[in-house]
């Protein structure tokens, strides 16, 4: 079973994953597969670092033989960038970042398997502004994480995705603007009703 935590930078993906796959005693495929980064600098390579990122992550997971496999941030993630580029920047087919050109990948990566739908996703929403405060040095990254539209742009297309393009994902959103234990607990509800549900069996640590 594949847990894939989205959402706006500041949301929690980070901290409750963690949580998550430790009290499952589950994989944690992080948002960014840093160990291969500074590797990945110096290749000559086809595909943009996150493009790669995805694919990395995916066949990673399918050397695992885990009941529970868990994901900070998966292909969605790369589709809501672009789109949010595309709506707000006007990203073009020229500069290999549009919204087409990235949607394209992706059914391209379906097709032949590359990538894999996942069976759960929490989003974890925040609103933008709040994202901005929770993490202020997120521009220095990236300056669009500085902009509220862009974040406005990334939270519509996760719903937009997970209605149109992926309806038969479980997808749940879980507010945040509340203490974080009471996020994870809800967080973990989720979780143990799909787990009953498809009659997965892990070891929860408590």
């Amino acid at each position: 079973m594949r847990v894939i935590f989205e959402g706006l930078s500041g949301a929690g993906k980070t901290t409750l994953s963690r949580r998550l796959s430790q009290q499952l005693k589950a994989p944690l495929l992080p948002g960014a597969m840093r160990p291969f980064m500074r590797e990945w600098v110096t290749m000559p390579l086809k595909k943009p670092y996150y493009k790669l990122n995805d694919e990395l992550k995916e066949f990673l997971a399918r050397q695992l033989a885990e009941p529970v496999i868990i994901f900070d941030r998966c292909y969605a993630s790369t589709l809501a960038y672009a789109f949010a580029l595309s709506k707000c920047k006007g990203a073009k087919r020229s500069d290999g970042q549009c919204y087409q050109d990235q949607l394209e990948w992706y059914f391209e990566c379906m097709a032949n398997r590359t990538l894999t739908t996942p069976d759960i996703v929490i989003i974890l929403d925040i609103p933008p502004g709040l994202s901005i405060q929770r993490k202020p040095n997120a521009h220095d990254v990236d300056k669009n994480f500085a902009d509220i539209r862009f974040l406005e742009a990334i939270r519509e297309y996760y719903r937009l995705f997970y209605e149109v393009v992926e309806p038969q994902v479980n997808t749940y959103w879980v507010e945040v603007q509340r203490p974080v234990e009471e996020v994870y607990s809800h967080v973990e509800s989720l979780i143990q009703q799909e787990l009953k549900a498809r009659n997965v069996e892990v070891k929860v640590l408590k």
